[in-house]
């Protein structure tokens, strides 16, 4: 009987020892596929999140290059507006720059020909008066003759 108590307690035993090796098998390869399935997800999110950062990356630099270009473009017609601006302004400053260096050799001319004139007359002046003098001193050594 002894050897029956005693075959009943190893089996006991080792049934005992076979669902416990058995549940903690069961349950560790239960956790092991939970935390690949855990790992899995993990793996697709970041894969997930990585791609939309990716986009939001891309989109965010296509802004980015739209505002530049469209700033750029502003920018350059302002620029060329601008410019426009000047080069009417210098043509008109130009314009006035002429006129006035046309009216002033006008004035010039003008007073330039005033002086000749007064140069003329007052040289026929002096030949005058030389001729005057002249006849006067010829007219004076007669008188003194007489």
């Amino acid at each position: 009987m002894k050897n029956l108590l005693f075959v009943f307690f190893l089996g006991s035993c080792l049934l005992l020892a076979a669902t416990s090796a058995y549940s903690s098998m069961t349950s560790s390869a239960k956790t092991e596929e939970f935390i690949l399935v855990a790992k899995n997800n993990d793996k697709k999110e970041m894969k997930e999140t990585r791609k939309t950062e990716k986009k939001e990356k891309r989109d965010t630099r296509k802004e980015e290059k739209k505002i530049k270009h469209d700033t750029r473009k502003s920018d350059n017609k302002a620029a060329r507006d601008e410019a426009k601006e000047e080069r009417k302004e210098r043509k008109k400053e130009e314009q006035l720059k002429r006129e006035q260096l046309d009216d002033d050799r006008k004035i010039k001319k003008q007073s330039d020909k005033e002086n000749r004139e007064e140069r003329k007359t007052k040289k026929e002046q002096d030949r005058d008066e030389y001729k005057n003098a002249k006849k006067a001193k010829k007219s004076g050594k007669k008188g003194n003759k007489d």
